[in-house]
């Protein structure tokens, strides 16, 4: 698989799985999905920190 083709069907599943959010109770699933982790990372602070990864 080249990686256009790997950026595409990444891309292509976040389409599928993404909901959006309007409203507070649109957070009520994600909460539920991440109430049982310790740890439950989420933002933009990860961009531009790819020297953290290697």
């Amino acid at each position: 698989m080249n990686a256009a083709h790997a950026h595409a069907t990444e891309s292509e599943e976040i389409r599928a799985l993404a909901r959006p959010l309007e409203a507070a109770g649109d957070l009520d699933d994600l909460v539920t999905l991440c109430a049982p982790a310790r740890f439950v990372c989420l933002g933009e602070a990860s961009h531009g920190t790819q020297e953290y990864y290697h």
